[in-house]
């Protein structure tokens, strides 16, 4: 009597297995990585947004001084009457906040100058952050000076 062994085609279950845990460790540090980008640039573009507000509060409350923030494609400062000034930033040990690294300002750059009205002007302001993969734009509303 003889034996015939019958080979069945296909894959089996261990190897399906390896497979789809393979693509999702594979996927999970591709997103990882996109999404670490886009977290920089919310960072970027929230402090970027509490240093307008906090211009915009020196303008308010003082009739004389208007103050602003000066942009450049990589970082900005402080300006009081559209000169640069030595005062810090808030949660900065200098008075220049340098832009992280991969990140830049692709539009809206130059001097941002609130009145003493907390407004800059009769036309929205915005202000466009982006990184390799993604963009962010801040809005300060024309007339208003509300800043989303």
């Amino acid at each position: 009597m003889k034996i015939k062994l019958i080979h069945y085609k296909g894959f089996t279950m261990l190897e399906v297995i390896v497979v789809v845990l393979l693509i999702g460790i594979l996927s999970s540090f591709i997103i990882g990585r996109s999404m670490d980008n886009y977290a920089e640039l919310i960072s970027e573009a929230e402090t970027l947004k509490a240093h307008l507000r906090y211009a915009q509060y020196l303008s308010l409350v003082n009739d004389v001084n208007f103050w602003g923030i000066n942009l450049n494609a990589n970082s900005y400062s402080f300006e009081r009457n559209g000169a640069a000034t030595n005062v810090f930033l808030p949660g900065e040990n200098s008075p220049v906040h340098t832009i992280t690294s991969g990140i830049v300002v692709s539009s809206g750059i130059g001097h941002i100058s609130f009145d003493n009205w907390g407004s800059t002007g009769t036309s929205n302001t915005v202000i466009t952050l982006s990184s390799s993969s993604n963009n962010y734009q801040v809005i300060i509303t024309k007339n208003t000076g509300f800043i989303e």
